[in-house]
């Protein structure tokens, strides 16, 4: 049996080990946040194509989680078809449930599923869309714009009382939650439809 200096000894050597995991995992991150920096140098650069091959080679998470979210952005922009767009956001959903963070990660879930659910409602694929749009919190952030465009889904399958119910939940939302950055649809769009109480007169039928 062991006595109480080998017991001793045993658990100065396990919080060693513990410090040291601990400490290889923050060392990582800077390592990760430079990947990031320079798969954005050369996406940024025009070479799509060398900016996947670094985020491929990095670790699960936060980092690689917005770098392949960034990559979709130009997938979409470049390509006709959104296909490539779409692989390249469901890799950054898979990044991103690797992140320790919590609340970032939630908050970089809403962002790739609303900008997925927008090129599959741009590409017409309705279902996948509504698939994208209803995974996102009510607490999220992107909440308004998730419920303005699962509106217009619904409008597009003749839905029209479930997409005029989706716009009037969307506009129990303050104003200044009506920011979309992260799509080319425009914030304006999206403002403009709040202002003009679009949905409100739509749920009344006036």
């Amino acid at each position: 049996m062991l006595n109480n200096a080998g017991v001793r000894t045993i658990m100065v050597a396990l919080s060693c080990l513990c410090g040291l995991v601990a400490a290889s995992a923050y060392a990582e991150q800077p390592r990760q946040q430079q990947l990031y920096d320079d798969a954005e140098l050369a996406r940024t650069r025009g070479s799509s194509e060398e900016a996947g091959k670094i985020l491929a080679g990095m670790n699960e998470g936060y980092w690689s989680a917005v770098g392949y979210l960034n990559l979709s952005g130009d997938y979409a922009r470049n390509d006709l078809n959104p296909s490539r767009a779409l692989v390249a956001l469901r890799v950054a959903l898979a990044m991103a449930d690797k992140d320790a963070d919590a609340e970032r990660k939630a908050a970089l879930r809403s962002r790739i599923l609303l900008r997925a659910g927008y090129l599959a409602y741009k590409s017409s694929e309705y279902e996948k869309a509504l698939g994208f749009f209803e995974k996102i919190p009510l607490d999220s952030h992107k909440t308004p714009q998730a419920l303005y465009f699962h509106g217009l889904v619904l409008a597009e399958q003749g839905n029209h009382r479930a997409a005029m119910q989706s716009w009037h939940r969307a506009k129990k939302y303050p104003l200044r939650t009506w920011r979309c950055r992260c799509l080319d649809c425009h914030g304006a769009g999206l403002r403009s439809f709040w202002l003009s109480g679009a949905g409100g007169r739509g749920l009344s039928g006036s």
